[in-house]
This record gives structure tokens, C-alpha cells and sequence, in this order.
């Protein structure tokens, strides 16, 4: 796999019965969880086929919770959505870790990417979502126990601006992240 690979699940067809060999079920509740839940296929497959066809399409609504990003009940469900994305994404990095001893790189690089950018996100979220410093900095503890923070591998050919670099140094400074925060939210109303 590449770096860009994507996990959601519109970007796969899957046979019925593999999907309910695995015994994995989708959670309806999280916005993120076609992402965790095509991952853990994706991790359990034996075979798979590349076909570069485009075939997916949505409709995005005018009144669609996610078109207002200030909204408190949107960034509420994001909050809890990125929390779990990225907590589950670094407990299957984990698991991938121990059980196999070594991963492919390539894999390895694609998927601390996807979790650092559920965990970039996230940190985001948390700082315009008000969180109190300690708060933030309980969650920061956590993802650091999962081994998801600091964030490593989040910059790259898609986020290589000195904005985005500028963000990380901070985000990956707990210090200075919870001093700059009020900074941040300004930033981003």
C-alpha cells in the first residue's frame, strides 16, 4: 500500500461473507468508523484487487450537520469521532506491532499517517471544542500511552506548507500547545 491509500469505505467493494467472517461490525454512531472498520478488513484480507475506477458519488445537503463546522453539536460529534478514530487506529497499530514483530514499511508509513491525521484533528478539535488546558493535556497523556503522540508522521507531500509545519511543531510542544490554544481558537473563528 501507498501512503494515500484510504481506508473509508467507499473506496472498496467486499464480499458479504468476508465481512461477516471477521465478526467486525460498523458503528453507525461515528462519522469516522468506515475508516476503523475498513481497516480492520483490510488488515484481515488474504487477497485484494486494484481497479482505478471511479464509481462513488455523494450528495452533500446544504443542511448537513458536518457543512457548519463552528457548530457545537458538530464539533461535539467530531470530538468524540477523532477520539475513538484515533485510539482504535493506535491500538490496531499496536496490535499489528506485537503480533507480527516487523510490518512493511510502506503499510507501516501509510497507516501512522492516517492515525496522525485523525490525531492532528483531534487536537484541533479539542482546542475549538473548548477544552480546559487540563483536559487537553489528560487526552495528550493518553494518545501518548498509545503511542500516538507526539505526532511523527504527519507531515508530508499532503501537508508540507510551513502552516501546516508551524501547527505541528506547536501541537507536538504540550507547553506550548496549551499556552498558544487561545491563540489557536482565535485563529481558526
Amino acid at each position: 500500500t501507498n501512503r494515500n491509500t484510504r481506508f473509508e469505505s467507499w473506496w472498496f467493494i467486499t464480499k458479504r461473507s468476508f465481512l461477516d467472517q471477521t465478526g467486525v461490525r460498523f458503528d453507525a454512531h461515528n462519522a469516522c468508523s468506515d475508516t476503523f472498520y475498513m481497516l480492520e478488513h483490510f488488515l484481515r484480507a488474504e487477497r485484494m484487487a486494484y481497479y482505478p475506477l471511479e464509481i462513488y458519488r455523494y450528495y452533500d445537503a446544504p443542511t448537513s450537520l458536518t457543512r457548519d463546522k463552528k457548530d457545537k453539536t458538530y464539533i461535539a460529534r467530531m470530538l468524540r469521532d477523532f477520539n475513538k478514530t484515533s485510539i482504535g487506529f493506535s491500538e490496531i497499530l499496536l496490535q499489528l506491532k506485537n503480533e507480527s514483530g516487523t510490518v512493511d514499511p510502506q503499510l507501516w508509513d501509510n497507516l501512522t499517517h492516517r492515525r496522525d491525521y485523525f490525531v492532528f484533528y483531534y487536537i484541533s478539535l479539542m482546542i475549538r471544542g473548548d477544552y480546559s488546558k487540563k483536559e487537553i493535556s489528560d487526552q495528550l497523556e493518553l494518545l501518548k500511552q498509545k503511542e500516538a503522540y507526539p505526532i511523527k508522521n504527519f507531515i508530508g507531500p499532503e501537508y508540507n506548507s510551513k502552516k501546516w509545519k508551524a501547527f505541528n511543531f506547536i501541537f507536538n510542544r504540550k507547553s506550548l500547545l496549551l499556552n498558544l490554544a487561545p491563540v489557536y481558537k482565535k485563529m481558526q473563528s
